[in-house]
């Protein structure tokens, strides 16, 4: 969501399915919910008839915390498999 509004970004997607790629199979995808509060004179609503799809003004900044905020939340939650190797002494 931005402003409250339902929105598409394929862009922030990948963000989010990029920091999955080594911990889900190709063909699954992680639910998500994202709700940004921002400037509404920063984003143009009309790129799509039916207004889900929205442009961001600087796009590329959102994506590298988006991506960095999942990928920290996903090692500090343990959501990332460990190998743990347990010595055994001869």
């Amino acid at each position: 969501f931005v402003n409250g509004r339902f929105m598409r970004h394929p862009y922030f997607h990948k963000a989010i399915i990029s920091s999955y790629s080594e911990l889900i199979p190709d063909d699954e995808q992680p639910n998500y919910f994202l709700n940004f509060s921002v400037d509404p004179e920063s984003i143009d609503v009309n790129i799509h008839p039916t207004k889900t799809e929205i442009k961001f003004e600087n796009e590329l900044p959102i994506w590298q915390i988006l991506a960095a905020a999942v990928k920290e939340s996903l090692g500090r939650f343990s959501a990332v498999p460990q190998i743990d190797f347990d010595t055994i002494d001869a």
